[in-house]
């Protein structure tokens, strides 16, 4: 761990270039966003720290922000930065969340448009984020607090309220909590769901027969509401991430969904393909009627994210709107801790299969990544000047494989002999590969992009033209 927490901090001073305190404040939001983006906690995230007195002389600050149209939300990026070994407290986590959210309050309320010169860059966003929620383009607010320090154990839960009269949650990302994101086989986010919160006695489901060891699938029919409700609560980490890449380019609101539910509530269950949802563990009850699902742990849905999201707008946009009465189909198969990952990626790629989800969807199991990784292996970089060897090229094309790789290779000879051969710094990503094809290209406004909008987009150009040839 301790050896991560360095290649961090190196990694920010080399960001920050020289030891100037506010550049490397910029370089810390920096370096945590791109961790942020790979771990796939958020995607396009704008660095841009704001600093400004607001009210009473409160401190308002802020690292950066993103938004969200699957969930219609707006991200803030809050900080504290120590620069060396030290302790996250409660009091100092609520204190750079507060300075956060005292900027978005301000900004609403109008105070930091009216008392900021106008040309300043802070009053730029104020104005902006002011627009975007009181002008309903934004449902929630989503606050996460970066730290290269440690979290305090205390530092349980920082439970959700409301902020600019939207409903906000936070999180926090210390440095082991962004480490651990980055390594291999990480599965789903820990998302827990409890169905006796909305229904007492639990889901009701049928078990399926005939699963091995490692799988079981189950079938229910979940109430749209209740559904609506846990996607409000974690928005799109809900989604597998090839789902959440799919949404996330094409938009979230399906039309067809959208006229059901407004006309034919009735005939949703009949006209709709449901959802396929994985977990890696279920608690079972029992009803008068039968088995029911009492809680889900690790739930993810692999096909239906369009559904879902188009069900959750479908409430936002009109609050006299209610889905009593409306479900959804689903189908909920269990996997295992240890090959969650695996098992949840032939899951969304064999259920979206059936479906009009183009193979570019799901691009992180294309055959294009297969070939680039086997032609990366076999060329080799220009020899450095003095050194009488050549190095390699390493196409990433699953989260974590080059340390994966170096750790495989057991003894700390064997591992320096791997960094010789293949140096960190020649280690290349999707997102990476995808930048560089459209600088090549050309392409300066799909560059300037977030990493996770340019895949997305070169995921649809790639399999167009795999599909051609």
């Amino acid at each position: 761990m301790s050896s991560g927490i360095d290649d961090l901090r190196n990694e920010i001073k080399v960001a920050a270039v020289a030891g100037d305190g506010a550049f490397e404040i910029a370089a810390f939001a920096e370096v945590f966003a791109a961790r942020l983006e790979d771990a796939e906690a958020v995607a396009n995230l704008n660095i841009e720290p704001l600093r400004c007195n607001g009210p009473r002389g409160k401190r308002l600050e802020l690292l950066g922000y993103a938004e969200n149209s699957i969930e219609q939300s707006l991200i803030i990026l809050a900080g504290r930065y120590f620069g060396h070994d030290e302790t996250l407290t409660m009091t100092g986590a609520k204190d750079a969340i507060g300075r956060a959210t005292g900027f978005v309050e301000s900004a609403v309320s109008g105070w930091l448009t009216t008392n900021l010169e106008a040309s300043s860059r802070e009053w730029e966003y104020a104005d902006y984020f002011s627009r975007q929620i009181t002008e309903g383009r934004i449902a929630k607010i989503r606050i996460i607090l970066i730290t290269d320090g440690a979290m305090s154990e205390r530092i349980r839960t920082i439970e959700s309220d409301v902020v600019a009269g939207l409903r906000t949650t936070y999180e926090v990302w210390d440095q082991r909590r962004l480490i651990d994101a980055a390594l291999p086989d990480r599965g789903s986010e820990d998302i827990h769901v409890d169905f006796t919160r909305w229904i007492p006695d639990g889901l009701p489901c049928l078990v399926t027969a005939g699963d091995d060891e490692t799988t079981r699938t189950y079938l229910a029919v979940i109430p749209a509401r209740v559904l609506a409700d846990v996607f409000d609560e974690y928005g799109s980490l809900l989604l597998e991430s090839n789902v959440r890449t799919f949404l996330s380019a094409r938009g979230q609101v399906n039309r067809g969904i959208q006229a059901t539910l407004a006309q034919e509530p009735e005939r949703f269950l009949a006209y709709n393909n449901g959802l396929t949802t994985t977990a890696t563990e279920v608690e079972l009850g029992r009803s008068p009627q039968g088995t029911t699902i009492r809680r889900l742990h690790r739930w993810q849905i692999v096909n239906g994210g369009q559904t879902t999201a188009s069900l959750a707008h479908f409430l936002r946009s009109d609050k006299s709107r209610n889905v009593d009465g409306v479900s959804i189909q689903m189908k909920l198969v269990t996997v295992s801790d240890s090959d969650s990952a695996t098992v949840v990626q032939s899951v969304a790629k064999y259920a979206n299969s059936q479906n009009r989800v183009s193979a570019a969807d799901l691009f992180s199991t294309h055959e294009f990544h297969v070939r680039l990784e086997q032609i990366s292996r076999r060329l080799k970089a220009p020899a450095q000047e003095g050194k009488q060897y050549q190095t390699g090229w390493y196409y990433e094309r699953a989260r974590g494989q080059w340390e994966n790789d170096r750790t495989a290779r057991g003894s700390a000879g064997e591992q320096a002999k791997f960094e010789l051969e293949y140096p960190k710094s020649q280690r290349i990503t999707k997102t990476d590969w995808a930048k560089y094809d459209y600088c090549w290209n050309q392409h300066p406004d799909l560059v300037s992009k977030g990493a996770q909008s340019v895949f997305a987009d070169y995921a649809n150009k790639v399999d167009a033209q795999w599909t051609k040839d």
